[in-house]
């Protein structure tokens, strides 16, 4: 029977188009297929708004540049991110200038935070020389420790994120991580602050990044088929060797990577028992993390200072909740003569109070989407943003599952690679570098891959051959 394509890339999230684009740089043939009519997934949007996401900042600036995805459609605000008390008077700036920002810190009582910028930089500087980030072949919290060891940072993910914050960050958690991740291993939080909140806004909202990203995977040679649910992934003699698309048609590859939320994908295909309890539990639990999207007929005026440039990311709390605030089209124009703010946070309800600046008069329309909205559109079972939240134990190489670190699931030839994935969630696009890595070595192509080191390539290919897992697609 004759394959159709080399690899199929189910879902068209930054990260699945990341892994397309790569893969058909190398001379694949690659069909990535997605249920909705536009890209992006959670980090999509119509035209101003978003689904879900609606900052960029996380994803490495090498990978950026490599692959072109936001020169010229990002605005860069200075401070990036702020923390308004309840009179909307600011606590904390984050600058974009790392000695302005240590100064705005240590004069709110944060005095380690030289030190713990310090501690972050060796920290992924070791990561990605040592091969452990850029990888087909995640580690284990116990190999990272090891080999942090070397570089004297090891207590990053020997220790939780909560003991970190209180050595070097005053206590402050606030700040510095999601309550729900202070238990943590501390990789969450030097996750989350490889950027130090150098938070970048999408000129004309997240849309404009998901086109950019789709666009660039067409011009690699990727076939992208938008509106193309599929409803099951076909095994052949033991091994994944296709797809199911709802209007009936069957589609045949030599191996398929699954670029959607983990959690969904025992409705595609038949997992062993243990697979598919784990995360039928891992689904039970919804997250309630909103965003919303508002409308006015006049534009806001949010709290701004002379010295800032650009209209940043506002953290509000009012003691009936809170949450973050951006102001897309403050930078990029109006939307047929409206302005748009967008709002997100556990916390934030449509009855809430809106945003700092807006007057509820001024709004002429407001959606607030959450858990079932994921779900919905993007097949989020659970509603996180990082699909599965990044705590212990589902970290390192138990990401997402006992046995797929390596971005091979427990049937040959499918892999996965999303925020599911190593090194996790939010709009990185490092598990899609990731199972590119993994599935050109597993396929005999050899990568080419400008920033990674020696490491990187022998750790994914001293990981055992694919005919240990179980046959040669």
């Amino acid at each position: 029977m004759a394959n159709d394509y080399d690899v199929i890339v189910i879902g068209a999230g930054h990260n699945g188009l990341i892994t397309a684009t790569i893969l058909s740089m190398h001379g694949l043939r690659v069909a990535v297929l997605d249920k909705n009519p536009r890209p992006g997934g959670l980090a999509g949007g119509w035209p101003g708004g978003s689904v879900f996401a609606y900052a960029i900042g996380l994803i490495p600036s090498e990978l950026d540049e490599w692959l072109g995805l936001t020169e010229g459609i990002v605005h860069k605000p200075d401070p990036s991110w702020v923390e308004l008390d309840e009179d909307q008077r600011p606590i904390i700036r984050w600058w974009r200038n790392l000695r302005l920002l240590a100064r705005e810190l240590m004069e709110n009582g944060i005095e380690g935070i030289n030190e713990f910028y310090s501690l972050i930089e060796r920290f992924w500087g070791c990561m990605k020389q040592r091969g452990l980030y850029y990888t087909g072949t995640p580690p284990s919290q116990g190999e990272a420790a090891s080999v942090l060891d070397g570089c004297g940072v090891a207590e990053i993910v020997e220790k939780k994120s909560r003991t970190l914050i209180n050595v070097y960050l005053g206590g402050r958690e606030d700040l510095f991580l999601y309550p729900s991740m202070l238990d943590s291993n501390g990789f969450a939080l030097a996750y989350y602050h490889q950027n130090m909140n150098r938070w970048n806004l999408p000129i004309g909202g997240m849309s404009r990044f998901a086109w950019r990203l789709y666009n660039r995977t067409r011009k690699a040679g990727a076939k992208v088929l938008l509106g193309k649910r599929v409803t099951g992934i076909q095994v052949e003699r033991g091994k994944a060797s296709g797809v199911l698309l709802e209007d009936g048609r069957r589609i045949h590859s030599r191996t398929i990577v699954y670029a959607g939320s983990i959690p969904y994908l025992r409705y595609l295909i038949d997992l062993p028992e243990y697979e598919s309890s784990t995360l039928e539990k891992l689904s039970s639990k919804k997250y309630y993390v909103f965003r919303t999207d508002i409308i006015l007929d006049k534009k806001p005026n949010p709290p701004i200072e002379d010295s800032w440039h650009g209209y940043p990311i506002l953290v509000y709390w009012t003691k009936s909740g809170g949450g973050e605030y951006s102001y897309p089209t403050l930078i990029s124009g109006t939307i047929e003569g409206l302005h748009l703010v967008q709002v997100g946070g556990s916390k934030v309800r449509p009855d809430d109070p809106v945003a700092p600046g807006v007057e509820p008069r001024h709004v002429v329309w407001y959606e607030s989407r959450g858990p079932f909205h994921q779900e919905e559109c993007c097949l989020n079972l659970t509603g996180h943003p990082d699909h599965i939240p990044m705590k212990d134990p589902i970290m390192f190489d138990q990401r997402p599952l006992p046995g797929w670190g390596a971005y091979r699931t427990s049937i040959p030839c499918l892999y996965h690679g999303s925020a599911s994935s190593y090194p996790g969630g939010e709009l990185n696009g490092v598990p899609g570098l990731n199972v590119a890595l993994r599935t050109l070595s597993d396929l005999g192509v050899k990568p080419r891959i400008p920033f990674l080191t020696k490491a990187a390539y022998r750790r994914t290919e001293g990981y055992p051959p694919r005919k240990q897992w179980g046959m040669t697609c």
